[in-house]
């Protein structure tokens, strides 16, 4: 008696579990959810998949797919870009879903019913231009690569069925990595001087840091200091004159500590550190003089102005 028991059961659940995994994946099928979802930008071109830029304005052509019939669900449409018209979302078919009449077009968000059939739909919409931005002091940001929701559809509850997510970049963090692709462009063909290279790799590192914790003006400044290919010194006597003025790139660097000396406690010690910079530069000015006055002007009107800066 106890093998036909188990038996049966051995045959009920070989049964269910089908019929229960057929359901579940129609289930699935059913589920409202995105398609052909294209991205362009203000000129039209074309930016699916890619990071969207903070304050830049888009036009997202998508479908919503429903395979199912429940209208009395109510699904939610919504976007976390900004409005900039009246309207900003289209609907550009016939779908009963969709009670134009009523709808709210000009919102972030609106609602549809889940009746089956496609919504062939069209967002203009505006990245939020500060998106990026983490205010440090009243002139001086920092700037982010941040996640935002395109469009996402969901129920009133929360739950999400459906979601699109793009990097949000800027036009600062745009600006440094062409700049700093330049730079490393220049130094992989170079066949200058090891001592030159080191150094300039060492830059190109430090720029990285400074970007990587937000401080990207900063990175770009520093980047902006380093020459392309076409200026590299190239015999030994261009490089020690080079490495002999990067107290030009140490300024910067200074700067950054200025900024520092400004917002946090640590003022004394990055003071100090600001100082023995001016002595550095003291040092290397005679040296300087002899083989390039011009540069020895330059560098010290740099000792000048980071003398100024430590004591503000």
């Amino acid at each position: 008696m106890q093998k036909y028991v188990g038996l049966i059961l051995i045959l009920f659940i070989l049964g269910v579990i089908p019929q229960a995994m057929e359901i579940r994946g129609q289930a699935a099928a059913d589920a409202p959810h995105f398609t052909d979802v294209a991205v362009q930008d203000q000129n039209r071109v074309d930016q699916t998949g890619k990071s969207v830029v903070a304050g830049g304005i888009y036009t997202t052509n998508f479908k919503i797919v429903i395979g199912a019939e429940r209208p009395e669900q109510k699904l939610i449409l919504e976007t976390e870009f900004d409005e900039m018209e009246d309207v900003i979302w289209r609907l550009n078919n016939e779908y009963s879903g969709i009670d134009t009449t009523t709808w709210t077009p000009g919102n972030k968000s609106f609602s549809l019913q889940e009746i089956k059939g496609e919504a062939d739909i069209t967002l203009t919409a505006r990245v939020p231009p500060e998106f990026t931005l983490d205010e440090i002091t009243e002139d001086y940001d920092r700037h982010f690569v941040r996640s935002i929701s395109l469009i996402k559809l969901r129920l009133p509850t929360g739950v999400i069925l459906d979601e699109m997510i793009v990097n949000v970049t800027d036009t600062t963090m745009q600006e440094f990595e062409r700049a700093i692709s330049e730079r490393v462009a220049s130094v992989e063909s170079s066949s200058a001087d090891p001592k030159f290279t080191t150094f300039y790799w060492e830059m190109i590192g430090l720029a990285r840091s400074f970007r990587d914790r937000g401080d990207v003006q900063q990175a770009l400044d520093l980047t902006g200091a380093l020459p392309l290919a076409a200026a590299f010194p190239v015999g030994s006597t261009d490089v020690t004159i080079f490495l002999a003025g990067i107290g030009g790139l140490a300024i910067i660097v200074a700067v950054f500590a200025v900024l520092w000396i400004r917002t946090k406690s640590a003022s004394s010690v990055l003071a100090r550190q600001v100082d023995s910079q001016a002595r550095k530069l003291d040092m290397s000015l005679v040296k300087i003089s002899r083989m390039d006055k011009a540069l020895a002007t330059e560098i010290t009107q740099i000792k000048e102005d980071l003398t100024k800066l430590g004591k503000t």
